[in-house]
């Protein structure tokens, strides 16, 4: 059986006992790998938790996030940042507290799987998650993606209230998923949709009004910060970049606002562009969404504004591909066996792609040129495009369908 085979139809690659076997020696790789960062024989993929740590040092120093010191995100990551502190004296540094509890959070979304679908839900989800797994263990992401995890699957399962109360609580995690609330209010039954948006709205409220009273500036900043973020060399627009620099009209990147950016000469109007899409983009699905209100798939729904967020928004980094990656399973009970298979493929592919973009921008082993380097990136940044447009178009034709056969419970 070819890696072809498995990545198309994972749900009967699993079967082949030859498959059973690189899956069960890959499981023994990776806690051989994670055992050997924690004890230090290589080093731990650190992602962003330098700066978590600094964050966390000056709360438990006593200093309140947004009036002691200024914090860029939401107040909903406040208490991952802060709980990995003492986990990480325990364990040797902040980096392991934080690789630890990200783990835990991975653990709790398999074993929910496992719950749904056995070993094959469990090895689907594996499957999903390896291309990208450096960016879950290093970055504040994977606690959105599982709290949009429960609120999607609560909505399947009509416990409406609890579904908008999580929805929220990634939200606050990390704002993006909130754009999900488009597709998933008309998935509610339209005599319990004004208190779904009343509970999703009154936990925002809660939990964002007091900082707003006290600490309006602080608050402020977090979304300024972001608000002036330019464009990523990740995001869709720096296609346009790339391309220019191909023929002949000078493009670089910068460091800026803690990521890599690019800068050409019209960065600022494909910006703006690239925003205008955005809503546009939004708009349009929650029009789709209405229409087809009656036959709403929730996690589909979910996974087409993540992908109109991804393809348009001015930042591309990998890591907003973690909870589209931690939904699609759901859409195991959503769609026939054949349609989700080919649904898995397409996920994996653009996960696939993202890594590569990421990984020859930052490649020093390939001995590239800088030429061939922003050549490669050139086809890469279109490919991602490409892929993330291919599989927002299957999921809208898969939303709108009016008959499908529905899988039994949810093993994918």
């Amino acid at each position: 059986m070819s890696v072809l085979d498995v990545i198309s139809n994972p749900l009967e690659a699993i079967e082949n006992q030859r498959v059973k076997s690189l899956v069960i020696g890959l499981g023994a790789g990776l806690m051989l790998l994670y055992i050997a960062m924690i004890i230090g024989i290589i080093s731990l993929p650190s992602g962003d938790t330098s700066l978590y740590a600094k964050y966390a040092s000056y709360m438990w120093a006593g200093h309140a996030p947004y009036s002691g010191f200024h914090l860029e995100y939401p107040p909903g990551v406040i208490p991952f940042i802060f709980v990995a502190w003492p986990i990480g004296r325990l364990l040797g540094s902040y980096t392991v507290g934080y690789f630890a509890i990200c783990i835990l959070a991975v653990s709790l979304f398999l074993a929910h799987r496992n719950y749904l679908g056995g070993r094959r839900a469990v090895i689907t989800a594996l499957l999903l998650l390896l291309p990208l797994s450096q960016f879950i263990t290093g970055t504040l992401d994977v606690f959105s993606a599982v709290t949009l995890y429960v609120a999607v699957y609560s909505l399947q399962k009509r416990r409406y209230d609890l579904s908008a109360l999580f929805l929220a609580f990634s939200t606050l995690i990390k704002l993006y998923p909130g754009v999900c609330l488009l597709g998933l209010l008309w998935a509610v039954p339209k005599p319990r949709r004004f208190r779904y948006l009343l509970v999703f709205g009154g936990i925002l409220a809660i939990v964002l009004a007091p900082l707003a009273i006290a600490t309006p500036h602080g608050l402020f900043y977090a979304f300024d910060y972001h608000a002036k973020r330019p464009l990523e060399f990740e995001a869709s627009g720096s296609a346009i970049g790339f391309l220019l620099h191909f023929f002949g009209s000078p493009s670089y990147s910068v460091y800026t606002f803690g990521s890599n950016n690019i800068v050409f000469s019209s960065e600022h109007l494909v910006r703006t562009i690239s925003t205008a899409c955005l809503f546009l983009g939004l708009a349009l699905g929650t029009v789709m969404a209405w229409r087809h209100y009656l036959r709403a798939r929730p996690a589909l729904l979910s996974l087409i504004f993540l992908l109109l967020y991804l393809l348009f928004f001015k930042v591309g980094s990998p890591q907003y591909m973690i909870p589209i990656l931690f939904l699609t399973p759901l859409a195991a009970s959503e769609l026939s066996p054949t349609l989700y298979r080919r649904l898995l493929k397409r996920v994996l592919i653009l996960a696939i792609v993202v890594l590569l973009l990421f990984a020859t921008f930052f490649d020093t082993t390939l001995s590239l040129g800088a030429n061939e380097t922003w050549n490669l990136l050139t086809v890469l940044s279109l490919a991602r495009i490409i892929a993330i447009v291919e599989l927002l178009i299957f999921s809208c034709r898969c939303a709108t369908l009016d008959k499908v056969k529905v899988t039994s419970g949810n093993k994918g």
